[in-house]
């Protein structure tokens, strides 16, 4: 018998709608610094464990006609993301967590066992820059030294890693999800090969942006900037949402390497070149932990114009929150969806593929049973508006998808 199980949750959404049963996705304290998901747990247990507010935002995006008024459930807040528990071995059936349990107010092992995280936000508030909602990063009149715009999606599993190349030359590495020595060295090369191929400078990235802190969009970032192989300018994230975990407190130390940090907790907008970046999420709505319960909701979401074209990269924003604020695509070009929180119900309904109105389509989705991503539904509507062909499932293709913007059209490959 274990003397301490002590672990922080990182992730939560609904398992079963019909039973109301949730999943937290949570990481155990150990000494691997990669977060493999294979170490990683979940635990399932009854809505009263949550706090309302959180219970509410995540059972509305499945249900959308939810009233608080016809629920009388009285909600415990003992389950809390980016909480830190610590539990006593001896105070547990058998010693251990039953990790096939669905536990509730009757065997909570989350009840009066949360305790302070060890890994508090160590950045100090001198060391951001805040957004004013409009970022000058590159050089207003910087000339073209590519004809076009590309969009590297990389096969990381559960989890998002993207590269955006801009007619400029500037890169941008967006999210991360590398859980070995190995996949980071492989990574470092390829971006390595893909700048060498066009030729960019090998080594020189504008800026790494981390949508959200959940540890499948910075895993391996932390590795990747001590390695200090990159000459990274930009270090771009939603600091206001906290969220104290070891994946998180790590990337933080790391990335002091990068000398401009910029706090987006805003809407607002960079060029780069005739390059329009629209920053449309987060927003006071959505900025922080006391605004949007569900971090995923405060996913930095991006639209790219390039002339005609648009590319929409979602994070994991609700399908509710992206509707009202990506704007349509108004050219006669093409548009490519990266598909929000990996093809799941909660990012992609039928009012928001009207809007956007996507001619292409990537989902970013590993063969994890718990979560079941991409979901079915999510697939159908997809493949019904813009056709199997146009889109893409990371975990279905043996190789990597590339986007090629010209401004006024888009063509994809893989490479």
């Amino acid at each position: 018998m274990r003397d301490l199980f002590e672990f922080s949750i990182d992730e939560i959404d609904l398992y079963n709608l019909d039973k109301e049963i949730f999943i937290a996705n949570i990481i155990p304290e150990f000494n691997a610094k990669y977060f493999p998901p294979n170490l990683l747990k979940n635990i399932k247990f009854q809505g009263e464990l949550l706090e309302k507010e959180m219970y509410f935002s995540i059972m509305r995006k499945y249900n959308p006609d939810i009233s608080e008024d016809s629920i009388s459930t009285e909600f415990l807040g003992q389950v809390v993301q980016g909480g830190f528990y610590s539990i006593n071995g001896i105070d547990l059936p058998n010693g251990t967590i039953n990790f096939e349990n669905i536990y509730s107010k009757e065997n909570s092992i989350f009840n009066n066992t949360r305790i302070e995280s060890p890994y508090k936000d160590i950045v100090e508030e001198k060391e951001i820059q805040h957004f004013d909602g409009d970022l000058q990063i590159v050089r207003p009149k910087k000339k073209k030294v590519l004809s076009n715009l590309y969009l590297y999606c990389f096969n990381v599993g559960q989890g998002d890693s993207l590269l955006v190349i801009t007619p400029t030359g500037s890169v941008y590495i967006i999210d991360t999800n590398y859980y070995s020595r190995k996949s980071v060295e492989n990574f470092i090369e390829n971006v390595k090969d893909i700048l060498t191929s066009h030729g960019l400078p090998s080594t020189k990235i504008k800026a790494l942006i981390i949508t959200h802190k959940h540890v499948d969009h910075l895993r391996g970032a932390s590795i990747l900037l001590n390695k200090a192989v990159f000459d990274i300018e930009y270090f771009l994230i939603n600091h206001d949402y906290k969220h104290d975990l070891k994946s998180v407190k790590m990337l933080l130390e790391a990335a002091k390497s990068i000398p401009n940090w910029i706090n987006i907790n805003k809407p607002g907008l960079f060029m780069d070149g005739g390059v329009k970046f629209e920053i449309v999420n987060p927003d006071y709505d959505t900025s922080s932990n006391q605004v949007a319960p569900d971090m995923n909701d405060s996913s930095i979401s991006i639209q790219i114009l390039n002339g005609d074209d648009t590319i929409y990269l979602t994070g994991d924003t609700g399908h509710e929150y992206l509707y009202h604020k990506f704007s349509p695509h108004k050219g006669n070009a093409d548009t490519v969806l990266k598909v929000s929180h990996h093809g799941s119900r909660t990012g992609t309904n039928d009012k928001m593929l009207s809007r956007l109105n996507p001619n292409y389509a990537f989902i970013s989705a590993g063969n994890s049973k718990k979560y079941k991503h991409p979901h079915k539904e999510v697939v159908d509507k997809l493949e019904k508006r813009i056709g199997k062909a146009n889109l893409d499932i990371s975990k279905s293709l043996k190789f990597r998808r590339l986007y090629i913007s010209t401004g006024g059209g888009i063509s994809r490959t893989s490479w």
